[in-house]
């Protein structure tokens, strides 16, 4: 099992062995078949989070003395307690589960104070879905969402890189088809998608990319502008914006009343998303410095805090005892003296 990066670089060669977005799948009784093996979607997810785990133990020494887990905030309870089964299984049974957005919310208020009463829209566009939720900061410093929760689960950025591939397969007149009973072509599209998604990226920072096409006895590349790209979306970011909206009058909250909108996930990068939303409801847009790991980052500190206490009350459990020990020391009677078993008796 390889995850990660490792899992990106193993599936350029062996991409039939290679499964992606695996967090979508959640709730499919379906299970997925894949190197000759049969997992529950869920299964996989769990493996994942043990896999992390794992590699913060090598790092730090030590074991991690707090887990949390994010899921989609449209997720209910039965997709939360199939993963919450799964990590038992994994062995990792102590692990609180939170929504993504209210952890991306958590890592934003603790690196920019919100004042009690402020109101944060959260857009979390990631790889494979999106959520939009609305908090408000409580008199006492916590962060509750308001409103109902809603979201996209069958959109995210994996469906951006499936239409940019789309469309240089298109631009280099090649038929997908065609290539999928040559198993060298199948590890040169794997190639191909990659470059497809750097190429997505770049555009978040650059006006063009290009996209060398080394499949099916071609060589070229195509050319995608920004432009081009945004077109391709346009449709999908609208989707968003108006579940946004749908969220907000749910939560009976105005745009006036927003503090700021919060762009999480590497998809909120697209220069069109902050565009459109700021458009749209004229509020400040907040984008933190690295939108794919601040979902991550926020629950790193709720897992903190969650530690801190646990560590609080194992400290006034342990005081408890020790106090009620030595209360019990103080109150019990003086100790008779034992009378030995062998003593010396007169000779007779």
């Amino acid at each position: 099992m390889l995850f990660g990066d490792a899992a990106e670089r193993r599936g350029l060669v062996q991409p039939e062995r290679l499964v992606r977005e695996v967090k979508r799948r959640v709730g499919d009784e379906v299970p997925v078949n894949v190197g000759g093996r049969t997992f529950a979607p869920e299964d996989l997810l769990a493996l994942l989070v043990d896999w992390v785990s794992t590699v913060a133990t090598e790092r730090f020494g030590r074991l991690p003395s707090s887990v949390v887990v994010t899921v989609p905030v449209a997720w209910g309870t039965y997709r939360t307690d199939l993963i919450r089964a799964a990590l038992v299984r994994a062995g990792i049974g102590q692990v609180e589960i939170i929504a993504e957005p209210v952890a991306a919310a958590r890592h934003y208020e603790a690196t920019n104070p919100l004042a009690p009463g402020s109101t944060l829209a959260v857009y979390d566009f990631g790889g494979g879905t999106f959520d939009a939720v609305l908090l408000r900061k409580t008199a006492s410093g916590s962060l509750t969402i308001i409103g109902s929760p809603t979201g996209i689960e069958d959109l995210g950025g994996a469906d951006f890189d499936d239409a940019v591939l789309r469309h240089v397969l298109s631009a280099a007149r090649l038929d997908v088809t065609t290539l999928l009973g040559d198993a060298d072509a199948r590890v040169a599209l794997a190639g191909l998608r990659r470059e497809c998604v750097e190429a997505k990226e770049a555009l978040s920072f650059d006006s063009e990319a290009t996209v060398p096409v080394l499949l099916g006895g071609t060589s070229t590349a195509v050319r995608l502008t920004r432009d081009e790209f945004e077109a391709m979306i346009e449709n999908d970011i609208e989707r968003t914006i108006e579940v946004l909206g749908d969220a907000m009058e749910a939560a009976a909250v105005e745009a006036s009343d927003l503090d700021a909108i919060l762009l999480t996930g590497g998809s909120s990068r697209i220069p069109r998303v902050a565009q459109l939303l700021s458009e749209r409801f004229d509020r400040p847009i907040a984008v933190d410095t690295d939108p794919k790991a601040v979902i991550a980052l926020g629950a790193a500190l709720e897992a903190a805090d969650a530690a801190i206490v646990s560590a609080a009350d194992a400290a006034a459990e342990t005081e408890a005892s020790e106090a009620a020990a030595a209360a019990a020391e103080d109150e019990a009677p003086p100790a008779r003296p034992r009378r030995p078993w062998l003593r010396r008796v007169p000779a007779a």
